[in-house]
Parts: structure tokens; sequence; C-alpha cells
């Protein structure tokens, strides 16, 4: 989950790129559908296969696969580096988050009540996870 509220612009989006391990891009008939990216879940030697993502689908394309194309794309990629799990931090606040990544394999291993402020109120994010080995 992350907790910035501004929108995303282009400028921001292409500095991201460079400094991600993956920042991976759905097209949907030319238009932008939505994006994922992954990096290191923390710094350190001792967490370099631990690893975090973020998904973000346009309006009006749920249900239609956009969200579990880039999933499975990102975990391959994390998985051919040697990463060992992914972690998601989905919004209780979002009720799709949760269930689309349990979908995927995902299991609950915190909530963090309030622990997030974005929006003008706090957010409780769920530490969900995966492991890809």
């Amino acid at each position: 989950m992350t907790f910035i509220a501004p929108e995303k612009h282009a400028k921001g989006i292409a500095a991201q790129i460079g400094t991600r391990q993956a920042f991976l891009v759905a097209l949907d008939q030319g238009r932008d559908a939505g994006l994922a990216t992954c990096d290191r879940l923390c710094g350190g030697v001792g967490h370099s296969r631990m690893m975090d993502h973020a998904i973000q689908l346009a309006s009006g394309v749920s249900g239609r696969a956009f969200g579990r194309m880039l999933m499975a794309a990102v975990e391959d990629r994390m998985r051919a580096g040697g990463a060992h799990s992914m972690f998601a931090g989905a919004s209780a606040q979002n009720p799709a988050g949760c269930p689309f990544h349990v979908r995927l394999g995902y299991t609950e291993t915190a909530a963090l009540p309030a622990v997030g402020w974005t929006f003008g109120r706090w957010m409780d994010p769920v530490l969900m996870q995966k492991f890809l080995a």
C-alpha cells in the first residue's frame, strides 16, 4: 500500500522506473490499463530476497485479468531473480485488494491499524505474503 495521496504523473513515474527491480505496464488497445512495481521490502543483505510490490489498475478495467497478468509477470521476474517471497500491503479500506491477493495465493500475516495517513484519514494496511520458492 502506498501512502502517497497525490496522483502520479509522468515525471514521477519515469523517475521510479529506474529505481525499482520491476516496473511493468499493461496496455489495453494502446491505453494504460495498469501498472505493477516491485522492489526489496527493506534494506540490508538479510532482506535481499523479500520483495514488496504495488499494483494499480485504471478505472474500468477490473475483472478483465490485467491485475492477474501483471502480478504473474512480476512474480515470475522476482522468482527468476532469486526472490524467496513477495509481500503486499493491501488496504483494509479497499474491499477488492485483500480478496484479489488471496486468489493469487497470498496469506495475511499482520493487520496494522491506523499506520498510514492518506486522503485525509488513517488507513489500515493488511500485510500479506506469498512464498515464491
